[in-house]
């Protein structure tokens, strides 16, 4: 990048040398302006010497100041008044310190001074997203507005993503005033409240922003009337909520196609036999998009009565929504659709009707799909090899062995492995164990990334992917522990965090907190020990381990490792 220097998710535009010092100094807060590291002292004395050189006329001692303080969690709270003051600071780099230490140490006194940064002219783009980082650390609702305010004039842009998901950090307590922005007088204030509804919706335990979703979905603005369809839809999705469905399929009739493909989409994903009807009239819509969505959504809600209408649909003069008809098809399994199938396959629908046709399983699909095993294009060949694979027929292991001997891509080979072991009754597992052997150093990847990745894959199979010395095999295997209610997993994630690739650790460290399991506490602490050690790093780990530490134990001692260790010596007991 030209121009810039980043460090860790840090990244400065260097005008001169000197704001080249100064970005390291901020950066370097074991090191003071003479370049010296600092000696251990006790918390209490450091304290009073970070909240004194807040005052110092040199930029540099500010801003490490600043640095320093964020990085000494709740035990930095007596500074909140004086890191609310450098929000105000003539110098760029310490407002940015200042507004990132008053977001770690989640002090809601910071509200206004962080508010306010959002509108100081002096500000950058960078300063500006500490400015909103902070506040969704906060947890205080009363920031919702400004931000979704400050969200509308970066359409776009970073800053509106930040925003929105500063917002979203703040959980169900959000909705209250999220419903009352819904009916604010700027569209954009609407539009990006009924988002922010949507993506929170997960989380909603009860139907209180149904409601005025359903008014949004009448608003004069298509953009609004989209993110209340989306976000009604998402809150469909988690609960049983009776409103949300009837909505949807109004909003099918809506004058926006674009309103009307969200409607059917998330009609689909909902499985409301309900909509049936209406989605097959949406067959017809005049826009090629949304008779796509509506294939999909029939195919996802699995209703019998859809298949002739779906067969029919194999005939649309878009080809995506031929493509659309076909996989749907192929999701009933259904062996009439057969012959309409293979009738339908052409240069854009092939690789669709193949992979459908090996879903159906029909032995009729077998000459087209062997057909299409001998495409120029390599997506086709993958998916005929997979196909033949699920129909199972003897008569593809010949053809398919031939292919393997001559085909050098790996993501083919990998398909042929898995598709002879299931016609020949072998169990996928097998076929990756032994392509994990393989020569090629991308065979035995995927066949790691793929063994990994399956739904049946065990806490065995997870624990060899870990000991590849292909880190990105490990960073897909630890991303994988988090999901596994296994406490055996825990076990495996702490020894991660020896790993040699710092991505890989982070990520481990990250699957912890969410695991939420206090056997982590103290290795943690340690990783926090060890990084001090060594000093800085190119991408610093402990701002990871510090967040991860606060949502295992409710407790913000930032990266200070004598305070964790002396309070998990008094606090240990409660946590097991």
């Amino acid at each position: 990048m030209k121009g810039q220097k980043r460090y860790g998710r840090k990244v400065w535009r260097m005008r001169t040398s000197t704001e080249a010092i100064v970005i390291l100094a901020l950066l370097l807060p074991g090191i003071g302006s003479c370049g010296s590291p600092t000696k251990a002292v006790p918390t209490h004395v450091r304290l009073q010497e970070e909240r004194a050189r807040l005052s110092s006329k040199d930029r540099i001692e500010r801003g490490n100041a600043a640095n320093a303080l964020g990085n000494m969690g709740e035990l930095a709270m007596p500074a909140v008044e004086a890191l609310m003051a450098a929000c105000d600071d003539e110098d760029l780099f310490v407002r940015w310190a200042a507004y990132d230490a008053l977001g770690k140490m989640r002090d809601r006194r910071a509200l206004d001074p962080l508010v306010a940064a959002l509108e100081d002219n002096r500000n950058e783009k960078n300063n500006r997203c500490a400015a909103i980082g902070a506040l969704g650390k906060l947890g205080d609702v009363r920031a919702v507005t400004p931000l979704l305010c400050h969200a509308g004039e970066f359409p776009g842009g970073v800053e509106e993503v930040a925003c929105l998901m500063a917002v979203r950090s703040l959980g169900v307590e959000a909705v209250e005033p999220l419903v009352e922005a819904a009916k604010d007088d700027d569209e954009k204030v609407r539009a990006h409240a009924v988002q922010v509804l949507g993506m929170i919706g997960e989380t909603l335990d009860r139907p209180q922003a149904v409601e005025p979703l359903a008014e949004a979905a009448k608003d004069d603005d298509e953009g609004v009337r989209a993110h209340a369809v989306r976000a009604l839809g998402i809150i469909g999705e988690t609960c049983d909520e009776p409103q949300v469905v009837p909505v949807l399929i109004q909003a099918l009739a809506d004058g926006s196609e674009h309103v009307r493909g969200v409607a059917a989409s998330y009609l689909g994903r909902i499985k409301s036999p309900a909509a049936v009807d209406r989605l097959i009239t949406a067959l017809d819509d005049p826009s090629w998009s949304v008779r796509q969505d509506a294939c999909f959504a029939l195919g996802a809600i699995g209703d019998v009565r859809t298949i002739g209408p779906l067969m029919a649909a194999l005939k649309d003069e878009a080809w995506r929504v031929r493509c659309a008809a076909a996989s749907s098809l192929g999701a009933f399994r259904e062996p009439r659709a057969v012959e309409a199938l293979v009738a339908a396959i052409d240069d854009k629908t092939e690789r669709t009707v193949v992979e459908a046709l090996g879903k159906i399983g029909d032995s009729r699909g077998f000459e087209p799909v062997l057909q299409a095993l001998g495409d120029d294009r390599m997506d086709i060949r993958v998916a005929a090899a997979e196909a033949l694979g699920k129909l199972a027929d003897e008569r593809g292991v010949k053809p398919l062995e031939a292919l393997l001997e001559k085909e050098r891509d790996t993501r083919l080979r990998i398909t042929i492995m898995l598709a002879l072991s299931r016609i020949e009754g072998r169990p996928d597992r097998a076929a990756l164990a032994a392509a994990i052997e393989d020569e090629d150093d991308e065979v035995r990847y995927l066949a790691s990334q793929t063994l990994v990745n399956r739904q049946d894959a065990t806490l065995d199979d997870i624990a060899t992917a870990l000991t590849s010395e292909d880190r990105r095999v490990r960073y897909s295997a630890v991303g994988k522990l988090a999901d596994l209610n296994d406490s055996r997993a825990v076990e495996l994630l702490i020894r991660t965090l020896r790993d040699p690739d710092d991505r890989v650790r982070r990520v481990a460290v990250r699957a912890l907190a969410r695991l939420g399991d206090a056997r982590a506490v103290e290795p943690l602490i340690a990783v926090l020990k060890e990084e001090a050690d060594e000093g800085f790093r190119y991408e610093d780990i402990r701002d990871v381990v510090a967040e991860a530490l606060r949502e295992l134990t409710g407790r913000n001692f930032g990266h200070l490792h004598t305070e964790w260790s002396a309070w998990w010596r008094q606090h240990k007991r409660s946590f097991t």
